[in-house]
């Protein structure tokens, strides 16, 4: 009878030490899990800010082209208004006094 306690003490001892590893086997697979994961959000972290930083700058292209093109449309727009005054200052001004000298 008493051999069959030591058995019994002997297996429950056993089954402890095996539930022991088991959860110790567990932490470590968490652990592991949880490395993997910050390494998984480090990456995608530094790929979104890297993609913000394309995606700023490529903006700011587009920004800076576009008021390149509105400057030059307004620059083009301010020499034809220039060459227009230029070529009909004198006739404008020669009608101007004309109609005033006439009274209309």
């Amino acid at each position: 009878m008493e051999k069959m306690i030591d058995a019994i003490v002997e297996m429950d001892k056993k089954a402890r030490l095996r539930a022991q590893e088991a959860e110790e086997y567990k932490n470590n697979q968490m652990k592991a899990l949880d490395g993997k994961l910050k390494e998984i959000d480090d990456k995608y972290s530094a790929y979104t800010a890297q993609e913000m930083e394309r995606l700023a700058a490529e903006s700011d292209q587009k920004i800076r082209r576009r008021t390149q093109e509105i400057e030059q449309a307004g620059s083009r727009a301010a020499d034809r208004l220039e060459q227009a005054y230029r070529a009909g200052a004198d006739a404008w001004v020669d009608e101007i006094v004309k109609r005033t000298l006439a009274g209309e």
